[in-house]
């Protein structure tokens, strides 16, 4: 697998910003769907001065007009619309953003019709196709049209601006991204109903705290920067990867037959920081990921792909696997999730596939302070994701559900929440 990332030269070849964004006034709309269909657009440029919008629309409307549609006084044309997303737009983002501003539109349209004092809609030729400067690389939400100049700064973070030949965003240490907000920036997919698995990104030094994660929902795959502050209410703080098909990972899970379509779970190979095993049904496989080189994947199990009969012994006769969870403080022994049950194991070490079981039971029984006594929970859980920098906390998901938990370093591993059972946002929401 290569991640790509844009090019300096391709950076520096685009135009830049002549001065920072507009500071958003009032909007000063007839109704209410117009105001909100503005607020809308003013998301989607990113607060861009109007006359960065002339420039980068030269067959859109004048500045005078400009001005009317981003306070609501007049409506953005269809044509219009699809420019915008497409410029402006992250790629992962513009699928719901025209949904919403489709949306948006027809009910401003509506309310007008139902208003004989509303102004008329107005319809525009589409604009030139070429981007806006600095097309945004951050999947970061923009930051709220009410606040002050300090933060409209910060929305420069939706866009990226190219400077210097290279990108810069503010990002207030607060407001990072929309992971700790009312707008999280993470999304399930359209059509993804879980998360079916979780594989940290290898750090690019050793001990150092992993904080990034490559997301698996069926035959997607996201790589995101994980919520680690004490106040966090959603998992993900920045999506710094968009979905994208398994496909990528040519080399491995993307190259071989049933893992293609999707995994189960991910367990990390004692004693190699950068191997996993990969497991998706009754088979399994052995990979490693450079944390150099845009991540290349290399396989290193032989035969392809393994049965899990290898593991008969320590999954206790699981013929199949759905999430696992490290111990804290233990690089030799996780929990493995199966259904309703679960299993400690003690790892063999040195890359040999198996280990040994020290518990099995049900997750009601063996967490019945956390995961154990909530509903969805209880009967199975997907992924689970240790909290950036506290080893004893977890992010745990089940469905579109997730929680947060605390697992002590004590011989009886008791458990507690943290933050109660929440919905994850998904791209029809």
């Amino acid at each position: 697998m290569h991640e790509e990332e844009p090019s300096r030269s391709a950076q520096s070849a685009q135009p830049r910003f002549s001065r920072p964004p507009r500071k958003r006034g009032p909007v000063r709309a007839v109704t209410p769907e117009r105001v909100e269909l503005a607020r809308w657009l003013f998301e989607c440029t990113g607060g861009r001065p109007v006359r960065e919008l002339e420039n980068a629309f030269p067959n859109s409307p004048s500045k005078g007009q400009w001005n009317e549609l981003l306070n609501g006084r007049r409506l953005v044309s269809r044509d219009l619309l699809d420019s915008v997303i497409t410029s402006l737009v992250p790629l992962g983002d513009r699928q719901r953003m025209r949904r919403r501003g489709e949306r948006l539109l027809a009910a401003a349209e509506a309310a007008d019709r139902a208003n004989s004092n509303s102004d008329a809609p107005a319809v525009f030729p589409r604009p030139a196709s070429e981007p806006l400067p600095g097309t945004p690389r951050s999947q970061a939400q923009p930051a709220d049209l009410r606040m002050s100049r300090r933060r409209v700064l910060t929305a420069l973070s939706f866009a990226g601006v190219a400077a210097g030949g290279g990108t810069w965003a503010l990002w207030p240490k607060e407001a990072r991204s929309g992971a700790d907000s009312s707008k999280p920036a993470f999304e399930l997919p359209s059509g993804k109903m879980r998360i079916d698995a979780v594989m940290p990104v290898p750090p690019a030094k050793p001990h150092q705290v992993v904080s990034d994660y490559w997301l698996f929902t069926e035959d997607r795959y996201l790589r995101v920067r994980i919520s680690s502050t004490a106040d966090a209410k959603y998992p993900v703080y920045e999506v710094l990867k968009p979905p994208t098909k398994l496909s990528e990972w040519g080399k491995t899970i993307g190259a071989v037959k049933g893992f293609q379509e999707g995994i189960d779970a991910v367990l990390h190979v004692p004693e190699e920081p950068n191997q996993y095993w990969v497991f998706s049904k009754d088979q399994y496989i052995r990979i490693e990921v450079s944390p150099k080189d845009r991540y290349a994947d290399k396989m290193i199990s032989d035969p392809i792909p393994n049965s899990i009969s290898d593991w008969a012994e320590a999954f206790k006769g699981f013929t199949s696997i759905d999430a696992v969870m490290p111990v804290p403080g233990s690089e030799n022994k996780a929990w493995v999730f199966s259904g309703n049950n679960y299993v400690l194991i003690r790892l063999h070490g040195k890359g040999k596939a198996g280990g040994t079981p020290e518990v099995h039971q049900s997750i009601s029984d063996g967490w019945e302070g956390s995961i154990g006594s909530q509903e969805g929970f209880s009967t199975g859980i997907d992924a689970a994701i240790p909290v950036p920098g506290e080893p004893k906390q977890y992010w745990v998901f089940s469905g579109k559900k997730y929680m947060k938990i605390n697992v002590s370093m004590n011989d009886n591993y008791s458990d507690s929440v943290l933050r109660p059972p929440s919905t994850l946002r998904t791209e029809s929401t």
